[in-house]
């Protein structure tokens, strides 16, 4: 077991801005270029109003770092950073994979990914919270992906929790044919035991799957699991939609299907950043897009999979939103390059961010609310243009959480108590309780 210190310090206070709307975007906490971490990735959170995430930057030992920023004691008080783990090559760890790459558990556990150092090809890491009097997390090491390669490299994505508290992820390479694997990691049967990998399916191109899974992944009630690859079967380049099928006895094979490859070519875009399973085993998610292809401006896309009426069947793709970009000379007031999974909202709208875009060219935070009847057509509002300021610039994700706020972070901007500028940002954005948009 691994022992880190934990560094903390005070923001000093929260900027303020207002959008479109009549959202409030609260700064939270300004990032420093320095070792507590900066330019941060998306965000988890706790179970007490914590807010989790990673960073690349920074650090003990400049590998990035694990951070939390708790809510005031008070309404209207500074939040408090802390640094809770800092990624240590010596361990055989490197930076954090992009996006959100940790996810809660039960007791307050942290589990996360990180990129492989020296003979390890990526980990799966646990973070216990402190015990008091101390002060500090632990971090414990369950996998070290080997260097033969036979159980993934370079996992990717955030780990979601199943039965028994195993773990399921994926890794964008290795596996029996160097397209990556869907990984289950069970505990032991006695804490302080290793944990068992199991490969619950090798991607192969020659035969029509796609390549490299990439983001979360999502399950559904019966057991199947959802996910996405940044590169489709042979005859698409731009990404899939897959779909794992449990065995239907203990020790059998999961059955694999691509559910829908990405052309690239507007308005189907391409490279889809993650899932999200709603009502109905509806998926929804988004593409990033490829720009200026075949003459035409694709931005990225928010999409819907509805399943088949029938088994065996042929799943549905709809196109909810796309995204329109910038054009030459001026930005564009939608937002281009949606590179996060949305999220979704109690009344069935869809949230979620653009890395660019917007009246200002520095991203945005949107809302798809649903049509009023089924079969028409998704209404997207711009809840927030962020400018490069003080508020942050190109947003990474937003979460949403129990007081009906977003929350997410800014690779870009901000100023940090020290006048550090432009080292990323946390904001909190405010939205009306009873807008009559709803």
């Amino acid at each position: 077991m691994k022992t880190t210190s934990v560094a903390s310090i005070l923001s000093t206070g929260i900027a303020l801005a207002m959008s479109l709307n009549g959202q409030t975007l609260n700064t939270l906490y300004s990032f420093g270029h320095n070792e507590l971490g900066y330019q941060p990735y998306a965000i988890v959170l706790g179970s007490n109003g914590q807010i989790f995430g990673t960073s690349p930057n920074g650090g003990a030992y400049g590998y990035g770092v694990v951070f939390e920023l708790a809510p005031p004691a008070v309404q209207g008080g500074a939040w408090s950073y802390s640094v809770l783990n800092s990624f240590n090559p010596q361990n055989g760890e490197s930076w954090p994979p992009a996006g959100n790459s940790l996810t809660v558990g039960p007791s307050g556990l942290i589990y996360g990914v990180a990129g492989g150092y020296g003979t390890n090809y990526g980990v799966v890491y646990r973070l216990l919270p402190p015990t008091a009097p101390s002060t500090q997390w632990h971090e414990n090491t369950l996998l070290a992906l080997p260097t033969d390669l036979s159980g993934g490299a370079t996992p990717e994505g955030a780990l979601s929790i199943g039965p028994q508290g195993a773990l399921y992820g994926s890794a964008g390479g290795g596996g029996a044919y160097s397209g990556g694997v869907v990984f289950r990691l069970s505990p032991p049967a006695s804490e302080g035991s290793t944990w068992t990998e199991q490969v619950l399916y090798n991607f192969n191109r020659a035969i029509g799957d796609g390549t490299a899974p990439f983001g979360p992944l999502t399950s559904g009630s019966d057991g199947a699991i959802y996910g996405v690859t940044k590169y489709g079967p042979s005859v698409s380049m731009f990404g899939s939609v897959f779909q794992l099928v449990p065995p239907g006895a203990p020790g059998g094979v999961w059955s694999e299907s691509v559910l829908y490859s990405f052309s690239g070519s507007p308005p189907n875009s391409g490279f889809p950043n993650g899932l999200i399973l709603g009502p109905g085993g509806v998926l929804y998610g988004t593409a990033a897009g490829v720009s200026q292809l075949e003459g035409a401006s694709a931005s990225g896309t928010v999409f819907q999979l509805s399943p088949p009426s029938e088994p065996g069947g042929a799943w549905t793709e709809t196109i909810l939103h796309s995204f329109t970009g910038q054009p030459v000379g001026g930005h564009n007031p939608d937002g281009s390059v949606p590179d996060c999974p949305p999220i979704l909202g109690p009344n069935g709208e869809l949230y979620g961010t653009t890395y660019s875009g917007g009246l200002h060219g520095w991203g945005t935070v949107y809302e798809l609310v649903p049509p009023s009847s089924p079969g028409g057509q998704w209404t997207e509002v711009t809840l927030y243009n962020f400018n490069d300021g003080v508020d942050g610039g190109e947003p990474n994700s937003v979460v949403l959480g129990s007081d009906g706020n977003l929350y997410g972070t800014t690779e870009f901007g901000g100023v940090s108590p020290d006048g550090t500028t432009n080292q990323g940002t946390i904001f909190q954005l405010v939205l009306p309780q009873n807008s009559a948009r709803r």
